[in-house]
């Protein structure tokens, strides 16, 4: 009996068959990169071993409701399709299932949304699509999530304090180009897993939150372990060194970008406990004052972009002894005094990395 359908690049037109329900030994099912249009049939429902779905690259724009009767489905990818409108609410009923990826469709809202409070999700990625509306409170009972994806739509309102308290888990939090705006909530310090926090290209405004220096899974120097129990499937896109690249799911590349927000203040000294980021972004924002001595502390930082803000007094002399780090941008700020001559900075060789300050 057949158990894996792979069939993935193989140009197939038309629609996936209702009798694709009849392989009842099938576990994996493998569809991406055709030309395959229409509904996911909901005869998928009758297959009882089915725990594989992957679909993407493909034009299909629906799922029938049957579809939710696949009790065994832990994994479905139906990313660069035609899905759009609400999402499938159907996908709910699908109590196992641990992977969601719907990247790269028109969905425009998230619907009223049933999340069970036992919902074993570990993964969502929703990245570029139409989403609108608050930060989806369905997602609430999601207390196994460890990737959360909602770069790339038009979601707004303020980010709910609840993220912090209800998903201990959660090990990389994407909302980058979105629209919500008010403060950053603090009770974000709370997720001890956190790992990437990527809240750039928002309206944020405020100050930064001090306690994001408190976060657990950044203070350590070690390499963190992301989740001992879930392997992260999707592969990242984050800005490093002033470009965004795509990065490995396995990848340990500890960030923090609040870049292209409204934030002010000064740079919280808490932020510097962080011994383990290796990325930090806090470009084009309002933020003023002096760039806390404290910042050479941080020996794993790889990247640090503090350019357009209101940054005063001198490029702290720490900095030039941070040994990780390959790519400074402290460019068009007020800053003042001589450029550090610290080993580390001798290696940076970029004078636009200085660029627009008062000298």
């Amino acid at each position: 009996m057949v158990k894996s359908l792979h069939l993935h690049a193989n140009e197939l037109t038309g629609t996936v068959p209702v009798e694709i329900g009849k392989m009842l030994a099938l576990t994996t099912l493998k569809l991406s990169m055709n030309r395959l249009e229409g509904n996911l049939p909901g005869s998928l429902g009758d297959l009882p071993k089915l725990n594989f779905v992957s679909a993407y690259l493909n034009q299909f724009n629906g799922i029938e409701p049957n579809f939710s009767r696949c009790k065994s489905l832990k994994y479905l990818a139906l990313s660069y399709n035609l899905f759009s409108g609400e999402f499938p609410q159907c996908l709910w009923d699908v109590i196992g299932l641990e992977y969601i990826d719907f990247g790269n469709n028109n969905l425009s809202t998230m619907g009223p949304g049933h999340v069970v409070s036992n919902s074993f999700l570990r993964e969502l990625q929703l990245a570029n699509n139409s989403l609108s509306g608050e930060f989806p409170t369905s997602l609430i009972h999601c207390k196994k999530l460890v990737v959360l994806n909602f770069e790339g739509n038009k979601l707004n309102g303020e980010l709910p304090k609840w993220i912090g308290d209800k998903m201990p888990s959660l090990a990389i939090l994407q909302l980058h180009s979105n629209l919500f705006h008010g403060e950053i909530p603090s009770e974000l310090s709370n997720l001890p897993a956190l790992h990437v926090l990527d809240l750039s290209k928002n309206k944020f405004s405020g100050s930064i939150p001090p306690d994001l220096g408190s976060i657990a899974s950044m203070k350590n120097e070690t390499q963190f372990v992301v989740s001992r129990d879930y392997k992260i499937r999707r592969s990242r896109f984050l800005k490093w060194k002033g470009n965004y690249y795509y990065f490995p799911a396995n990848s340990y590349l500890t960030t923090i970008d609040l870049s292209l927000n409204h934030l002010s203040g000064e740079i919280p000294q808490d932020i510097t406990n962080l011994l383990g980021l290796k990325v930090l972004n806090l470009a084009n924002n309002s933020i003023g004052e002096n760039i806390p001595t404290t910042i050479g502390n941080m020996k794993q930082l790889e990247s640090l972009d503090l350019s357009m803000n209101r940054l005063t007094g001198p490029i702290p002399a720490s900095l030039g002894y941070l040994t990780s780090l390959s790519w400074l941008n402290v460019s068009y700020n007020n800053l003042s005094g001589p450029i550090p001559s610290g080993p580390q900075l001798q290696t940076l060789n970029d004078p636009s990395m200085y660029r627009g300050n008062v000298g």
